[in-house]
């Protein structure tokens, strides 16, 4: 009998590559629900986080940034039951979602605004101006020595 070592992760990525082979989408559950996908990119001086809620009426999510973490989360219905049939396909989720990102200290969060178009929830978070970069002015007095003058040939 051979010894390995023992890697916490690898059972997660052989799973992940099943999914993968027979095509099935895999997203990260959390306990009690699901995870959206997120998308975290930098926009001049601002931090833009969008998730893809699609089919998920606004008044179902809910956005918070508490100590630090912004949070997206909400509830999709279920359609109900078929009674006929039934499902030979479901890769719709429904129930409760939930993602969080921690932010960066250097976010202004009092302007931090959010919107939701075709599916997709848009937090964009500033910069706080503390933390921009600041150009400063050179001052010349004017009791500095003048340069020497080329010398005469």
């Amino acid at each position: 009998m051979a010894i390995e070592r023992w890697t916490p992760f690898r059972d997660l990525r052989r799973f992940e590559r099943m999914h993968r082979h027979f095509g099935v989408p895999y997203h990260y559950p959390y306990a009690g629900g699901w995870a959206i996908p997120l998308d975290v990119e930098r926009d001049g001086d601002d931090f833009v986080v969008k998730g893809t809620l699609p089919g998920v009426a606004p008044s179902d999510i809910d956005i918070t940034i508490e100590d630090g973490v912004l949070t997206i989360e909400g509830r999709t219905a279920s359609e109900g039951e078929h009674e006929e049939g039934g499902y030979l396909l479901r890769e719709r989720r429904t129930g409760s979602f939930r993602r969080s990102v921690r932010l960066p200290e250097s976010v202004d969060v009092e302007h931090a605004a959010s919107s939701y178009e075709h599916g997709v929830v848009t937090v964009r978070l500033p910069k706080a101006e503390s933390s921009k970069a600041k150009r400063l002015t050179l001052h010349v007095s004017d009791e500095a020595p003048a340069p020497d003058p080329a010398p005469a040939a």
